[in-house]
């Protein structure tokens, strides 16, 4: 076990990767970014072996009480998984933290990218949800890039391609293809919110959904009030 940055990460192995790339979440709207995250580090059965130590980077706002007893406050994990791609290149390591962090922002990414970097990380991938001002019938994908050779690797993939905006000459669009829609829908196929329902009567689950309704519905309507949309669906 190795410490390093002033005692705030802690390597617990250092396996040996090949061309690893990142892929890192935080909470956010919805969660998606982090059950997506976490469902794929599940489905790999990524290894744990470092972690940032979050004192620094999270005040406590309040306390934890068990039988009556008030407990050590606990603050959110920041871990570090890894997984090897068999017989080839392009291994995979994953950040999840529980939390966005309260201070330090900068410094906390600057720390993450220290870590991976000496594994080889070469390239960053992060994943969130998008505010719109309504749903789609249909879910979509969107991407960025830092670089353009990214979106270029993508395209070749198959599971992105330009398109030019009508309305705004200098900008590009990037879309979803076909091919991305699939890779996407595979992933959706795990029915989280089946498993944690799976103890309610069918009564329940209707109830339960009808509630859901109305609630997406009242959120998209303060969504749209509060939140300018950067997307034009």
């Amino acid at each position: 076990m190795k410490k390093s940055h002033d005692d705030q990460v802690t390597i617990h192995k250092e396996p040996k990767l090949r061309s690893p790339s990142l892929l890192a979440a935080w909470p956010g709207v919805a969660n998606v970014a982090l059950e997506a995250t976490t469902y794929l580090k599940d489905k790999l059965q990524a290894v744990e072996f470092a972690e940032i130590e979050a004192q620094s980077f999270f005040e406590v706002t309040g306390v934890y009480v068990e039988k009556n007893l008030i407990q050590s406050p606990r603050f959110p994990e920041n871990k570090f998984y890894y997984w090897k791609r068999k017989g080839k290149e392009g291994d995979l390591i994953i950040f999840l933290g529980e939390a966005q962090p309260s201070t330090k922002n900068r410094e906390f990414a600057n720390m993450i990218l220290d870590v991976v970097q000496r594994f080889g990380v070469k390239v960053v991938y992060t994943c969130a949800a998008a505010l719109i001002s309504h749903f789609p019938e249909q879910p979509r994908v969107w991407a960025a890039a830092t670089d353009g050779e990214l979106l270029d690797q993508m395209e070749k993939q198959g599971l992105v391609e330009k398109k030019h905006d009508l309305s705004r000459k200098n900008l590009v669009r990037v879309v979803v293809t076909p091919k991305g829609e699939e890779a996407f829908q595979r992933q959706r196929s795990v029915n989280t919110v089946a498993n944690l329902t799976s103890t309610l009567t069918r009564e329940e689950r209707e109830a339960l959904g009808t509630c859901v309704d109305k609630l997406r519905i009242r959120a998209t309507e303060l969504i749209r009030k509060m939140t300018p949309t950067p997307y034009d669906y």
